[in-house]
């Protein structure tokens, strides 16, 4: 069966795509195909708006780890702290997530969930100042290898239990900052070494997989 093919630019964001679809007479849309995908348009809001449920979640997996960032610590008293630091990361050009605020899967612990949320981030940032929860989560990140940034108000800190971390591990290092006021300023020196810290990474992993 023959279709006529129209030429589509779609504008997401900051970028433009080429795009052909299909249009068939009984449907009341264009139909895009899977090659619209294969060409590289894997655009986080695109696959979301245009694609849907269809592009099986895997796929999405590298576009998110580009720029999103979990951001662990006290997350009631201190949320104030956290919110600071999400928005310091948007301002980098990063999506900030807290655990509390992505919905809970029914059959998840929360330990699952912060594993899975560190593994579809880029780095991660944990805010130490004050005691919480996180500190079981800096473990979690110690044992899965995860970059990650501590930030510590000096003065402050949550545990002496794990503040060793950066002697062992060379992909967990803490940031301190003199007051609440220079959160900021201390999230964008983590996030400079973060980056560093990746790009080492992924110059190894380039020579020691042979099929990359």
């Amino acid at each position: 069966m023959q279709v006529p093919l129209v030429s589509v630019i779609v504008h997401i964001s900051d970028q433009d795509f080429l795009i052909r679809p299909a249009v068939f007479r009984r449907l009341d849309q264009p139909l895009l195909g899977w090659d619209i995908i294969k060409q590289g348009i894997r655009h986080p809001v695109f696959i979301n708006l245009v694609v849907g449920d269809i592009v099986h979640i895997l796929d999405a997996i590298p576009s998110f780890k580009k720029n999103t960032v979990l951001v662990l610590g006290q997350d009631t008293s201190e949320i104030d702290r956290l919110r600071s630091i999400q928005a310091k990361l948007k301002n980098l050009g990063y999506t900030g997530i807290i655990v509390k605020d992505i919905a809970d899967i029914d059959i998840q612990s929360v330990e699952e969930k912060v594993n899975m949320l560190a593994s579809l981030s880029r780095f991660v940032i944990c805010e130490n100042s004050t005691t919480s929860g996180h500190i079981d989560e800096l473990k979690i990140c110690a044992t899965n290898r995860f970059v990650t940034a501590i930030l510590q108000q000096e003065g402050m800190g949550a545990t002496w239990m794990q503040a060793d971390y950066p002697l062992d591990f060379s992909f967990i290092k803490t940031f301190f900052y003199p007051t609440r006021t220079e959160t900021p300023s201390a999230v964008e020196k983590a996030a400079e070494w973060a980056e560093k810290k990746l790009n080492e990474r992924k110059l190894y992993f380039d020579r020691l997989y042979s099929w990359r």
